[in-house]
């Protein structure tokens, strides 16, 4: 649905608890669940003195948003590709703190959650920013389709700027891939 951002209630990201849930109960939480997933080899796993799986202390990782390969992991930082504070803006600011938690660690679809540079990232060049007004240097088809699928996932409004950029790049540049919305008047 075609929506303009809800700024009215005041963002928190710790009330998404990024990090501190243990979904599956097997000691890793989310960030080294992305990295045990997106690794392209066999990760390396430190463990703690019950044998329980911790940390992931190496791997091989490629962050699609640049196209960079990297071997250390503290090299990456796990972005929401839709950001906390998008999701915020576009209607999460009315969901309960369970769903906001599931959302802030969203194992559910690979697209969620995705390693990347650094600087691309949190400090970098994403932050929180909408399509319109960023996109990766690499793979702009592959994070316009996430970025739609993860606001359809969860029911998230798409302002009219972020539409039009995501029309541009599905209906034009990635191949006449159409997207269908639902408008909402304002």
């Amino acid at each position: 649905m075609v929506k303009p951002e809800v700024t009215q209630k005041s963002y928190d990201a710790d009330l998404f608890k990024y990090g501190d849930i243990d979904e599956d109960g097997d000691c890793l939480r989310a960030r080294d669940e992305v990295l045990m997933r997106d690794s392209l080899v066999k990760p390396v796993l430190q463990r703690n003195q019950n044998g329980c799986v911790i940390k992931v202390v190496g791997g091989e990782w490629l962050s699609w948003y640049d196209n960079v390969k990297t071997k250390d992991p503290k090299d990456l930082q796990i972005d929401h590709l839709v950001s906390k504070k998008q999701a915020w803006v576009s209607g999460a600011s009315d969901w309960t703190n369970e769903k906001l938690e599931r959302f802030g660690n969203d194992l559910g679809f690979a697209g969620s959650l995705v390693a990347v540079t650094t600087k691309l990232n949190g400090t970098g060049e994403k932050g929180s920013k909408d399509p319109s007004e960023w996109l990766p240097p690499e793979n702009k088809c592959r994070f316009s389709q996430n970025y739609v699928a993860i606001k359809y996932r969860w029911t998230l409004a798409i302002d009219k700027a972020e539409l039009q950029v995501l029309i541009d790049q599905l209906a034009g540049d990635c191949g006449n891939q159409l997207i269908e919305v639902k408008v909402v008047s304002d």
